[in-house]
């Protein structure tokens, strides 16, 4: 007979539609080494008759998918209308062993097994422990089949028979079988298949069944699918029930309630932008009175957190903030209540459990409700991750997945690993990774020394805390860069910036820099590269517009820009996410020469961000101490009186007597003011006020009387 009409014969048995393209993994394409070539051989020829007498004891397994709350896997497969299809070994009428496709059944409308045109429902019976293989039981016998008999001893060499779909239609094909050996350095070893599916002496013998990518025996694959050890499919509802009520007691939702944000001039760099006032997460119960809170928040935003929630089985529960983890997305609380029901926590080493059924919740926070889906996986292998840590792989990759063993202790929880300070972007995602839980745990068990001091909860005051370095920076750009020599060294002007400023007695002050130096970069402990110096050029725009200050409507007062550079810039930013009191190498560039200097994070002097504000409610008005950036710009000498006006409310008696935003009040009824409590001070007994206020250079008296009415 010839081969290829021989195999066209056998693609019949399986035929389904003449378009079908099946998009998982059993697919393979038509030229891949080891099919049967269409040559006249006598080894083809073998194959040929190997393959005819095994045909009947090969199916098809369909999933007919559906969409469950909007949400779909293999959603191309619904598109276009046809079933996930797998390949299948029949080992009695009534029950096929498969691949486990790991889908929660949620989104399974049907299971049917096929045989040409004979199609049977099924629903799975048992899953296998240690092989990603299912048994289904059909609801009836399977016409014209060959259940298989297997003999674990017979011998070499072998052959691997796989069914896949090629050019359309399933289709059996054969290739010689083989092992390869893996030794890893540590000693470990393992063995490689280079074929899934049937195994089969030269006789034809069944030998064994393979599913694995990897065996830590040469023969363990050996002997029938109906001798692995199994879960029932009861006996997984029972693993999935009690896992319901392990997360139901631990995984717990968690309300975290944030003060309002207060006016940033700057855009971070170095921080996401978004600055929530409430955030609903989940929080892991890992000992009665300690929860892991999974919010990898910056410190702009821990620095805002006010209350903190637990939504537990008993009622709401108040928590107290214990610390951020210095490098994983999350922080620690402590519950003023203890719950009776912790996670457990498995110490087992996972690279012995490739392919083993492990227990799998997706868990979402939706507001204040908890979501769970309970479903099964199987680890799959390991990846490299940050410091040479593994992180482990499973087939079934949803976000928000928590991993348990067969007994509900967690292996796996979905985590980021918080980036380093360096190593952020302007804008990004902190995915969540699988990662092994007791790697946390050990981490938490040593809290002091784990912890990030800067990235906590702070007062209001403090949550406007800057470090400083005590220049003033006038950013870099191309012709900037290639007059000053620099372009090699700042990316032609797209990182850098020149020194305009230097405030005395500051930190680059004591360091030695001089105005003119170009900066280029900061060199710090612990950070895995250098951190550019880059400064907001949008930031350095033309002149305030002083003389077009009254033709600004009141109602936009609180949007108008300072009209000097803000403390908070991409420098001071990473700086103080970095932390107070860490060292650092400066790196800039003088008369041609690269040089260092060696610094310290250090706080800087109230700024107009942190200044003391006092707000007269009666005025309408809302004032600050002048700062160092804010005397330097007007340039007041620290001794001369004033105070700068950083609000108006609309409609106020401030309003309608004149005045604007950034005008200095230097006196009220003619005593100087030079600080907010002077000022508050100043109001007092009074029915009338004398306020003599400078705009820029241009001084003017503004009177304004307390005990009339708003307008007059």
């Amino acid at each position: 007979m010839n081969c290829r009409f021989a195999i066209l014969a056998l693609s019949a048995i399986f035929a389904a539609s003449p378009a079908l393209t099946l998009g998982d993994s059993e697919t393979q394409p038509s030229n891949q080494v080891g099919a049967i070539d269409a040559s006249e051989t006598p080894e083809a020829l073998e194959d040929i008759e190997l393959l005819e007498d095994l045909a009947p004891a090969m199916a098809v397994v369909e999933y007919t998918l559906r969409y469950d709350d909007g949400k779909a896997v293999r959603e191309n497969l619904i598109i276009e209308q046809r079933p996930l299809e797998m390949s299948a070994i029949v080992l009695t009428p009534t029950m096929v062993v498969s691949r486990d496709a790991m889908i929660h059944q949620r989104f399974i409308e049907s299971i049917h097994v096929r045989r040409g045109d004979q199609r049977v429902p099924a629903k799975i019976s048992a899953y296998a422990v240690d092989v990603p293989g299912v048994f289904l039981e059909l609801d009836e016998p399977l016409g014209n089949v060959q259940p298989l008999e297997f003999d674990a001893s017979a011998e070499g060499p072998y052959k691997a028979l796989a069914l896949q779909t090629t050019d359309g239609m399933w289709q059996m094909r054969a290739k010689t079988f083989s092992l390869a050996a893996a030794v890893t350095v540590g000693g470990g070893k393992s063995y490689w298949p280079n074929g899934k599916e049937l195994v089969i002496d030269k006789q034809g013998t069944p030998v064994g069944v393979i599913y694995s990518t990897r065996f830590a025996d040469s023969d363990s694959w050996k002997g029938s699918p109906l001798d692995w050890p199994v879960y029932s499919a009861e006996q997984r509802e029972m693993m999935l029930a009690d896992l319901q009520t392990k997360i139901d007691n631990a995984l717990l939702p968690v309300v975290l309630n944030f003060r309002s944000p207060r006016r940033r001039e700057t855009e971070s760099y170095y921080q996401n932008s978004e600055e929530p006032t409430v955030m609903y997460v989940l929080g892991a119960l890992v000992e009665p009175d300690r929860m892991v809170i999974f919010a990898n928040l910056t410190p702009i935003n821990t620095a805002r957190l006010e209350r903190i929630t637990v939504n537990a089985p008993e009622g709401k529960i108040d928590a107290t903030f214990k610390g951020t983890l210095r490098d994983y997305g999350c922080f620690v609380a402590k519950l003023e209540k203890p719950l009776p029901a912790p996670l457990t926590f498995a110490s087992t080493d996972m690279t012995p459990l490739y392919d083993k059924l492990l227990l799998s919740a997706e868990v979402l926070v939706r507001g204040e409700q908890r979501i769970t889906h309970l479903l099964h996986s199987r680890l799959v292998g390991f990846s490299m991750g940050r410091a040479r840590r593994l992180n482990p792989s499973f087939a079934n990759s949803e976000d928000n997945m928590f991993r348990f063993l067969p007994t509900g202790e967690l292996l796996v929880w979905p985590m980021a690993r918080r980036q380093k300070v360096s190593a952020q972007e302007r804008y990004h995602s902190d995915i969540a990774i699988d990662m092994p839980c007791g790697e946390v745990m050990t981490a938490i068990g040593d809290l002091a020394s784990n912890i990030d001091p800067n990235n906590a909860p702070l007062d209001e005051k403090e949550e406007s805390r800057l470090a400083w370095l005590g220049v003033e920076l006038q950013p870099m750009d191309r012709e900037l860069a290639r007059v000053n020599n620099v372009a090699h060294l700042t990316n032609d002007g797209q990182m850098g910036a020149i020194v305009s400023y230097i405030y005395s007695d500051s930190p680059a002050d004591k360091a030695g820099l001089k105005m003119g130096d170009i900066v280029l970069r900061l060199h710090v402990s612990g950070e895995p590269k250098p951190i550019d110096i880059q400064i907001d050029a949008g930031r350095y725009r033309g002149s305030f517009p002083w003389d077009r200050l009254d033709e600004i409507p009141e109602q936009y007062y609180d949007q108008v820009p300072t009209p000097w550079a803000p403390a908070e810039n991409l420098l001071t930013r990473a700086l103080t996410d970095l932390g107070f009191g860490r060292e650092f190498t400066l790196e800039y560039f003088r008369d041609g020469e690269l040089k260092t200097a060696g610094l310290n994070i250090v706080k800087s002097p109230e700024h107009y961000n942190s200044a003391n504000r006092f707000k007269a409610d009666d005025l309408g008005l809302t004032v600050r101490n002048l700062t160092y950036e804010v005397r330097r710009y007007f340039q007041r000498l620290a001794d001369q009186p004033g105070i700068i006006i950083s609000n108006i409310t609309p409609g106020s008696k401030a309003s309608v007597a004149g005045l604007k935003p950034f005008e200095i009040i230097t006196h009220v009824n003619n005593k100087p003011v030079s600080t907010t409590s002077d000022f508050e001070q100043a109001l007092t007994d009074h029915t009338e006020l004398n306020l003599t206020v400078l705009r820029m250079m241009r001084g003017r008296t503004v009177k304004i009387r307390l005990d009339a009415p708003t307008g007059l």
